[in-house]
């Protein structure tokens, strides 16, 4: 066996773990397989494919046995047969048409001919490097696409994969260019060895990024949900905190009933009066918690309006909202605690009109919110935009813009010279 037919070997394997990462993106893991099992999948799939090959070559009958390899292994997934047999059709057209369109530009680039490309061994492989990496590169956009919501890839990861790709591809382009300059079968090997190495690294970069990806973001996940039981813990603490004054109001309801009707029969309406204001007082002390039906919610907004009356903030509400509120739960916690807790920071700076108002409404699926607070002034000029700086909008501003941007939702932020504002409307919320 020579340095060709190892790697074709080669790369039949990479092509089956492509194909693999593709039904993965599509489809859902049986929960019977263990993971081993879908690693000797991919071994399966490439001996499929290379019997294929050897069978059939490269002409038509070829891509069809491929594209029943495929579907046979896809049966490892949960979903209907037709689906995984488009998407068995799909993978192998579309892998087909890279390596066509890389083999023009290896006969335009080298100036030879097609049926050259295809029956030399260098140019062959050096079609199947490029092709594998452009294919991956394919099968990577459309995995993070549909399952990125599974991780935050963060911005730069477009910029960093582009270029991960390009140098490679460009990278073996070289190798293989002055391997055959070169005339040298020592640096055609070299070459070959060299473009797996490149192949294979693009495979564990990529796989290293997901991975850390995955975890930052399970433990950013883990953090808000502590963040949004400790909310919760300390409204069920306000609630039974209220409980029990009401319950002691209400026991000694009948002793206060009764000092009332005595200052009324003697005729001593004054010393009534501050009576009855005084039990209005410790009742309306009592009445601190908000309840609009939804808890995650209500968590959140009687612990910033105590938060806010403790440093004498007026503290406005206006909601209407259902008590299910189709979101999720770590997005009300990011996208309302984020905005009372920059409302309360800028106020405290404000020594004069400190205040925060909150206004909600769900009306026909849509939902409307808007958060006005006063700050200090800073600018002689108004400023109206809706880029995410933290110098204007507060620390927590980028965590509520992404939160947005998992529904149709628009948004915008006011700053003037005494006001901010922040203004959002949430679509489609069924």
């Amino acid at each position: 066996m020579n340095i060709y037919y190892f790697a074709d070997i080669l790369t039949v394997i990479f092509e089956a773990f492509m194909i693999f990462i593709f039904l993965e993106t599509l489809f859902e893991e049986r929960s019977i397989f263990p993971k081993w099992v879908y690693v000797i999948g991919v071994g399966i799939l490439s001996g499929l494919l290379l019997l294929s090959n050897a069978v059939f070559s490269f002409n038509l009958l070829n891509a069809f046995a491929m594209a029943l390899s495929v579907f046979i292994v896809s049966l490892m997934y949960k979903g209907s047969a037709a689906l995984k047999l488009i998407a068995s059709i799909t993978s192998i057209l579309f892998i087909g048409v890279i390596e066509i369109i890389v083999m023009f530009f290896i006969t335009w680039i080298f100036n030879i001919t097609a049926e050259e490309a295809v029956q030399i061994p260098e140019y062959r492989v050096l079609g199947i490097m490029v092709s594998k990496l452009a294919a991956l590169a394919g099968f990577t956009i459309l995995r993070v696409k549909l399952k990125g919501h599974e991780f935050d890839i963060g911005t730069s990861y477009w910029p960093l994969f582009f270029c991960l790709f390009a140098n490679s591809i460009v990278a073996v382009f070289l190798l293989f260019k002055m391997s055959y300059e070169l005339k040298d079968t020592p640096m055609n090997n070299l070459a070959i060895i060299c473009s797996f190495g490149l192949l294979f690294s693009t495979i564990f970069a990529l796989y290293l990024y997901e991975h850390l990806a995955k975890q930052s973001y399970e433990i950013s996940k883990n953090k808000m949900l502590e963040v949004q039981l400790k909310e919760q813990l300390k409204h069920y603490d306000n609630i039974m905190m209220t409980q029990g004054q009401v319950k002691k109001i209400r026991h000694d309801l009948d002793n206060h009933l009764h000092a009332i009707k005595a200052y009324i029969e003697k005729d001593e309406n004054e010393n009534c009066l501050k009576y009855i204001e005084r039990l209005i007082g410790g009742i309306s002390k009592s009445d601190s918690y908000i309840d609009t039906g939804n808890t995650v919610l209500d968590a959140i907004l009687t612990l910033k309006k105590t938060a806010a009356k403790e440093k004498n903030i007026e503290f406005n509400l206006k909601i209407c909202i259902p008590k299910d509120l189709p979101m999720s739960h770590e997005d009300e916690c990011i996208i309302f605690g984020n905005a009372l807790d920059n409302a309360i920071e800028a106020c405290d700076k404000v020594k004069e009109n400190r205040y925060i108002n909150v206004y909600m409404q769900y009306d026909r699926d849509k939902l409307i919110c808007k958060i006005t607070n006063s700050c200090a002034n800073e600018s002689d000029k108004p400023k109206v935009t809706t880029k995410k700086d933290e110098k204007n909008h507060g620390i927590g501003t980028d965590n509520i813009m992404k939160a947005l941007d998992n529904y149709k939702s628009v948004s915008k932020v006011t700053r003037s010279d005494n006001e901010y504002e922040l203004f959002f409307i949430i679509m489609d919320l069924i």
